[in-house]
């Protein structure tokens, strides 16, 4: 839960950059939960847990440095549309 908690920020901020579709939030969310793929040994599996967890915390969160001014400019909404019409 609480990495779900602090990934949310992140990728709803990926959301908003990327003109409000969900391919950037989703492909970060994928590569988090990519680890479900790899076999870890019985030994290593608490390592392996902590060193993800703070991973998958860390790197979402690097994308809240982006600066609005690199962003693609916003669509303006349809009610935006009509009223210049």
């Amino acid at each position: 839960m609480l990495l779900a908690a602090a990934t949310s920020l992140p990728l709803a901020h990926l959301y908003e950059l990327g003109r409000r579709t969900i391919w950037a939030p989703a492909i970060v969310h994928a590569a988090i939960d990519s680890f479900k793929v790899v076999e870890i040994p019985p030994d290593a599996v608490l390592t392996f847990s902590l060193v993800l967890a703070g991973v998958s915390i860390i790197v979402p969160m690097l994308a809240l440095v982006v600066p609005r001014r690199l962003s693609p400019a916003p669509v303006p909404s349809q009610r935006a549309r009509r009223r210049t019409s």
